[in-house]
C-alpha cells in the first residue's frame, strides 16, 4: 500500500512539473505579445514616458537589458523627473557592472523623491545606495564630494 502511495504521489509531481515547463514557454510568449503591444503604443505616441518605461518592464523579464537600459533612458529624456525610470535604470546598469551609472541613477532618483517628500521611496533608495557604495568600493563622502562640488 505505501508503494501505491508514492507512486501516486510521484506522477502527480511530475506532472505538475511538466505544468509549470509549458507555464514558462507561455510565460514568455506573453511577455513577446505585450513587447508588441507597448511598441504599437509607442508608435501611435511616441511622447509618452510610461510607455517606454513599461516597455523597459517587458524587456527586463526577457532579460535583454541593453533594450531595457534604452527603454529606461527614453522615457527619462521624455520625463527627466521619472525617479522610478532612474531606479530601474540603476538597477540595469548594476546588472551589467556599471557602478558608476548605477549610482549616478540612483542619486537622481533620490533627489527627485526627496523633492516629492516620498519617504518610503527615499529609504529604499538610499538602502540600495549604501549596497552599491560597498559593492563598487566607493564611499558615500567620496559620491557627497562629487555630487556638492562637481569634482
Amino acid at each position: 500500500m505505501p508503494f501505491l502511495i508514492v507512486l501516486i504521489l510521484l506522477s502527480i509531481s511530475s506532472t505538475g512539473f511538466a505544468e509549470n515547463e509549458i507555464g514558462f514557454k507561455r510565460f514568455k510568449e506573453l511577455i513577446h505579445k505585450n513587447v508588441n503591444q507597448k511598441l504599437k503604443v509607442i508608435g501611435e505616441d511616441p511622447l509618452d514616458a510610461e510607455s517606454y518605461f513599461n516597455l523597459g518592464l517587458e524587456y527586463m523579464a526577457l532579460g535583454r537589458t541593453q533594450q531595457e537600459i534604452q527603454s529606461y533612458l527614453e522615457a527619462i529624456h521624455l520625463y527627466r523627473n521619472y525617479s522610478k525610470a532612474h531606479f530601474n535604470l540603476a538597477v540595469a546598469f548594476d546588472r551589467i557592472k556599471e557602478g558608476e551609472k548605477a549610482i549616478k541613477h540612483l542619486i537622481k532618483a533620490e533627489e527627485i523623491v526627496r523633492k516629492r517628500k516620498l519617504h518610503v521611496a527615499i529609504r529604499r533608495i538610499q538602502r540600495t545606495l549604501k549596497l552599491y557604495y560597498q559593492k563598487y568600493g566607493k564611499t558615500s563622502e567620496e559620491i557627497f564630494i562629487k555630487r556638492e562640488f562637481g569634482d
